[in-house]
């Protein structure tokens, strides 16, 4: 699904289902040019708010490089709960890196903003 601002793509995201009933993983990526304005973050939230509100989602996920801290404050600021900091398991751009795994159920998602 593609964030476009201004008839201009400034990002994407994608939700797949895990196998796990009611559960899905979401991912995304944004421009550079466009970081530290928010846009990411209204995106993610809004993309979470429609999982939980229009398809009954109980669980979502997010699996990331451990690199990217930008993702993980993302995933903070949206009151997602790291669960887990994996070692050395994904082998990405000629080296082995380390993920991180976030969560947040939907019971949470309405605690925090409702």
């Amino acid at each position: 699904m593609a964030v476009v601002l201004e008839a201009k793509v400034i990002g994407d995201s994608f939700v797949s289902y895990t196998g796990m009933q009611e559960t899905v993983e979401i991912g995304y990526t944004f421009s550079k040019d466009f970081g530290g304005k928010s846009y990411a973050q209204e995106a993610v939230h809004g993309l979470i708010a429609t999982l939980f509100d229009q398809y009954q989602i109980h669980r979502i996920v997010v699996n990331l490089d451990a690199r990217n801290t930008s993702s993980a404050a993302l995933c903070e600021r949206l009151g997602m709960r790291k669960e887990a900091h994996f070692i050395q398991d994904y082998w990405s751009k000629d080296e082995w890196t380390d993920s991180l795994f976030y969560a947040m159920l939907a019971s949470e998602f309405d605690t925090m903003f409702r």
